[in-house]
């Protein structure tokens, strides 16, 4: 069976959107990566330009929840 052939009726393979995607989610890393932080910024404003995935792990490196809007954790959780 190749690789754009049906598995079975719940399971479709297309390796070319897979690939498209591993890459979209590769630049937006870069992009993110490369923004810079004025070591002037308050901690809100410089959390609020991380991708929400970065203020999830921070949550869970302090042992806070990771529910709710990124937006509310940098507020209201990571801040105090």
């Amino acid at each position: 069976m190749d690789n754009n052939q049906i598995d079975n009726e719940n399971d479709f393979v297309m390796p070319e959107v897979d690939e498209m995607m591993d890459y979209v989610a590769r630049e937006r890393q870069k992009a993110q990566a490369a923004k810079t932080i004025s070591l002037n910024s308050t901690l809100p404003t410089a959390l609020s330009k991380c991708p929400v995935v970065w203020v999830d792990a921070i949550c869970q490196q302090f042992g806070l929840s990771t529910t709710g809007e990124k937006e509310e954790k940098i507020q209201g959780k990571i801040q105090h």
